[in-house]
């Protein structure tokens, strides 16, 4: 009986850990939301001239993810297209709060005989947001709420120069050791100008991993 109950204890424990520390980083995502510096300026395709000392900065990101979800405790109401998705965008400590919609997507299993992460049908949900900022260093934090998870890389922009910053996600992997999109996101690559940058990326009760 009493090893029964430690059992049970430890298993408590654990459970609390895990859903208090998630709680925190989804949290802390949203904090990083509401910082309020003054580093860029949204713009649209119109605004084709840049001030002198000025850059611009296109940045893109995408995650699949699927129309139903499984929790331990509580099942998450299917999604339908158009659903919306949250990411969060930080630069030099001011943030924004962006709401995607996502569209219906089905793409092959295997391509070129090889496991396709996004294969199947799911949600495909695209972030593109163009900047104006002062040519310079910074860092740019992504984060997404709904799957606990973050992102940040320092990149340096030369005056007068038009750049893309591009976060392409990478999936845990599944069993047989193949990543697949329903199985979350594990990091993002990052590419500044198709240049791969090193990353480094939390989610989940703060594991940190490095993606070189």
């Amino acid at each position: 009986m009493h090893m029964e109950r430690t059992r049970f204890g430890v298993a408590l424990l654990i459970a609390l850990a895990f859903f208090g520390c998630a709680h925190v980083t989804r949290e802390r995502i949203m904090r990083r939301a509401s910082e309020e510096a003054f580093s860029f300026e949204e713009i649209n395709e119109k605004d084709s001239q840049t001030p002198e000392g000025y850059c611009e900065l296109l940045i893109k990101a995408s995650i699949k993810i699927p129309q139903k979800e499984f929790y331990l405790i509580k099942r998450k109401p299917p999604r339908d297209e158009n659903s919306q998705y949250s990411f969060v965008l930080n630069i030099n400590g001011q943030g924004v709060l962006l709401m995607v919609n996502c569209t219906l997507d089905e793409q092959r299993t295997y391509i070129n005989n090889k496991r396709n992460p996004e294969g199947g049908a799911g949600l495909i949900c695209r972030l593109e947001k163009r900047l104006r900022l002062k040519s310079g260093y910074y860092k740019v934090y992504l984060g997404l709420p709904e799957e606990e998870f973050e992102t940040e890389v320092s990149i340096s922009l030369a005056d007068g120069s038009s750049n893309v910053l591009e976060f392409k996600p990478i999936y845990w992997r599944s069993g047989d050791n193949r990543r697949m999109f329903w199985k979350g996101i594990s990091n993002f690559d990052i590419f500044l100008n198709s240049k791969r940058y090193l990353s480094k990326a939390t989610h989940r009760c703060g594991r940190w991993e490095l993606q070189a």
